[in-house]
């Protein structure tokens, strides 16, 4: 192989490598972020659980049938307050996720 080409090989091999390694870093830098939001999201909701705040839940159920996250949403989605929640069924879990996602929102 002449060395033009072998160099322009190895060029692109380091390119590809570059991509590879700014991929890898922007993917653990979103997952950082994610880790962050979610120690943000879980101090607000232990703060809003200690002085049992009301809450807001949508009343369309967004579980997929058959499932129990299903069955407890159906159960808690009338809760007015974040003990009303818990004590209907809802976990940690849950009320974490449906904030996350919009299908509960506290008042203030």
């Amino acid at each position: 192989m002449p060395k033009k080409k072998q160099a322009k090989n190895v060029e692109d091999e380091i390119e590809n490598l570059m991509k590879k390694s700014e991929e890898i870093s922007f993917k653990k830098e979103i997952k950082n972020l994610s880790k962050q939001d979610d120690k943000r999201d879980r101090k607000f909701i232990r703060e809003r659980v200690k002085v049992n705040t009301g809450i807001t839940i949508s009343q369309v159920n967004p579980k997929k049938k058959g499932t129990n996250s299903y069955k407890r949403y159906q159960k808690y989605k009338s809760a007015k307050s974040t003990v009303q929640f818990f004590s209907k069924g809802g976990t940690n879990a849950d009320l974490m996720f449906d904030y996350q996602h919009g299908f509960v929102k506290f008042l203030k």
